[in-house]
C-alpha cells in the first residue's frame, strides 16, 4: 500500500512505501566505501596481505572492518545491520557471494557483507602466541609478518595523505593509553585494575595514526621510547622536510633527548614540576 503523507509546510513531500530494500539509514557509508576503492587502498592490501578467510578477500574484510568502524560498531557481530540491510547494498553494489567451501550449508551462510565470525577468524591470523617475559618483568613481543605487512599498508596511506596535503612538515605526537580489559590473561596497568597499554605515533596535522604498538598493561608508557620514535619517523614520506614533536613526560629521557638534537627535531616534553627543575628554569638567562 502507497500514500502520500499529509503536506506540511515545508517544501518537501512525503510518500508511504511498504519496500524495505529501498531505504537505509546509512547513506553515508558509500562515500566512504568510494574512497577505499579511488584511494589504491585495495591494491596495498593485495600486495602486503596473505590472509584470505572462506572466499572472502582481505581487502573487503578489511573494508567491512572500516565500514563497521565508521557506522559506530562496538562489537563484530554488529556487521548483521551492515548484512541486513539490502538498500545499503545496493548503493554498494554488493551481491550474495558463493563460498568456495564444499559444504552446502557453508555456501548457503554466506551473504553479501562478511560474517563476525569471518572476521574474528580474519583477525585472530595476525596474532600468534608468544611466550610472556617472567612475571613482573615488561616486554613487547615481536610483530608478526601479517602485522608488518598491515603496518606498511598504514605507512603508505599515511604517506598519500602528507602528498596529498602537501605537507612540508609534521608534528608527531607519540602518546600511550591504557585500556581496560577483564579477559582472561590480562596484566596490571599502573593506574590500577587491569587490561592494555597500545602506544600511538600520532601525524598531529591529520589526526592519523602513522605508527602503533599493541603493548601488555604492565608495560608502562615509557619503556623503550626511543626505538617507538625512531619507529614513527620511518613511517613517514621522505617528502617531509621538518619534523617536530609534542611529547608527554613518559618521553622525558636523556637519550632520546639527545637524538632529536642531533636531528634537529623541535620538541616540547612535558616534565614534572619538581623543586629541582623550578630553580634551573629560574637560572635560565632572559636572552636564552
Amino acid at each position: 500500500m502507497r500514500g502520500d503523507i499529509a503536506q506540511t509546510v515545508l517544501p518537501f513531500k512525503l510518500e508511504e512505501g511498504n519496500r524495505d530494500d529501498e531505504m537505509t539509514g546509512l547513506a553515508g557509508l558509500p562515500l566512504v566505501y568510494e574512497f577505499i576503492q579511488r584511494s589504491g587502498l585495495r591494491k596495498q592490501i593485495r600486495k602486503h596481505l596473505k590472509l584470505k578467510e572462506c572466499g572472502w578477500s582481505e581487502s573487503e574484510l578489511i573494508e567491512t572492518i572500516i565500514m563497521l568502524v565508521a557506522v559506530g560498531g562496538e562489537h563484530l557481530e554488529d556487521v548483521r545491520m551492515l548484512d541486513s540491510d539490502k538498500a545499503l547494498q545496493k548503493l554498494l553494489g554488493k551481491r550474495k557471494k558463493h563460498s568456495d567451501l564444499e559444504s552446502q550449508e557453508a555456501k548457503n551462510a554466506m551473504g553479501a557483507i562478511p560474517s563476525a565470525k569471518a572476521l574474528e577468524r580474519f583477525l585472530k591470523r595476525f596474532h600468534e602466541d608468544n611466550e610472556r617475559p617472567s612475571e613482573g618483568i615488561a616486554g613487547v613481543p615481536e610483530e608478526t609478518e601479517a602485522l608488518k605487512g598491515l603496518a606498511k599498508i598504514n605507512s603508505w596511506f599515511v604517506g598519500r595523505m602528507i602528498e596529498q596535503q602537501k605537507l612540508k612538515g609534521v608534528t608527531i605526537e607519540n602518546d600511550a593509553t591504557d585500556v581496560e580489559s577483564h579477559k582472561t590473561g590480562v596484566l596490571g596497568v599502573y593506574k590500577g585494575g587491569c587490561g592494555y597499554m597500545p602506544v600511538n605515533g600520532v601525524i598531529a596535522e591529520l589526526g592519523l595514526v602513522g605508527t602503533d604498538e599493541f603493548r601488555d598493561g604492565n608495560v608502562t608508557p615509557s619503556y623503550d621510547v626511543i626505538s617507538f620514535f625512531k619507529k614513527t619517523l620511518k613511517s613517514l614520506p621522505s617528502s617531509v622536510e621538518h619534523i617536530s614533536a609534542r611529547l608527554d613526560g613518559a618521553y622525558y629521557n636523556h637519550e632520546l633527548i639527545k637524538f632529536m638534537k642531533k636531528e634537529k627535531i623541535e620538541f616540547t616534553i612535558t616534565g614534572k614540576l619538581s623543586p629541582s627543575i623550578i630553580e634551573w628554569i629560574k637560572s635560565i638567562p632572559e636572552k636564552d
